[in-house]
């Protein structure tokens, strides 16, 4: 069953997406109903579609995957895995206590570890998960406590995550 959806945008948004449809000979609502079909599925181009070096492809979650195993490698932010330690990281400025076992922290750790060797993050935001990395080898190696917590997530020092730069590179991500 199909719906309609009403949406208001200024006349100069209007104007450039109808160039957009123009160009793709497509109508405005084809073409918006495309463009939002594609980012909630994380596809570029359509199944089956050929990648510019003529190879087969599938979407996903984690947008391309060359079913030949060869091609661009996947970006560590466009995983799921980064998904995961962003939702982590968040939940410790909530709340920087943690009772999770070694086992799980050092999952998280080693998604530290990929988001500053294998993202195409700047060198400004590899530094500040190299803090987080830091604070995850002391929080491992230290005993256990009655409220053991995070340092990283806490304002005001020279060793706290600045979740600015991290929300402006994400913001900043293209598709």
């Amino acid at each position: 069953m199909k719906t309609t959806i009403n949406l208001r945008i200024d006349d100069d948004l209007k104007y450039s997406l109808q160039e957009l449809a123009d160009e793709s000979g497509t109508s405005l609502s084809d073409y918006l109903r495309e463009v939002l079909h594609d980012h909630l599925n994380g596809s570029f181009y359509e199944e089956g579609e050929e990648y510019s070096d003529g190879e087969e492809y599938q979407t996903g979650i984690e947008g391309i995957v060359v079913l030949d195993g060869s091609g661009p490698p996947i970006p560590f932010e466009r995983t799921h895995d980064f998904l995961i330690l962003v939702t982590w990281l968040f939940s410790k400025y909530m709340n920087s206590e943690d009772n999770n076992s070694i086992e799980v922290i050092q999952e998280l750790k080693d998604k530290v570890e990929k988001s500053i060797h294998e993202s195409s993050f700047s060198q400004e935001l590899r530094l500040e998960f190299l803090k987080v990395l830091n604070d995850m080898n002391r929080f491992i190696l230290e005993g256990d406590y009655p409220r053991k917590h995070f340092l990283f997530p806490i304002p005001g020092s020279a060793h706290s995550f600045n979740y600015y730069v991290l929300l402006n590179e994400i913001w900043s991500l293209k598709h």
